[in-house]
């Protein structure tokens, strides 16, 4: 299901809101917050030769097949590392 952002985000008090409230309420509503963390996967389709990501806080993003197989390889890789911090943890260790 995607949300427009338009949808989401309160409606100013007058028709014409300041710069300054747009920028917080941009900063607010429509920007991934880094600290947050997902369970849930991206849904990904191809439709005439682009690539459709649309995942969780509103991602929707369209790229080439060329940067999806990057993207594909970059998300293994690091998924490979998290799954491997995550099993070592709590292990007692020594760092490299």
């Amino acid at each position: 299901m995607r949300r427009h952002i338009t949808n989401v985000l309160p409606r100013p008090k007058s028709r014409l809101a300041s710069k300054a409230e747009l920028f917080r309420l941009r900063s607010r509503y429509c920007c991934m917050h880094r600290d947050k963390l997902y369970d849930e996967a991206t849904e990904v389709t191809a439709r005439d030769g682009e690539v459709i990501l649309d995942g969780p806080d509103a991602v929707d993003v369209k790229i080439t097949p060329e940067a999806a197989e990057q993207t594909a390889d970059n998300l293994i890789e690091g998924a490979a590392k998290a799954a491997g911090q995550r099993r070592l943890k709590d292990l007692p260790h020594r760092p490299r």
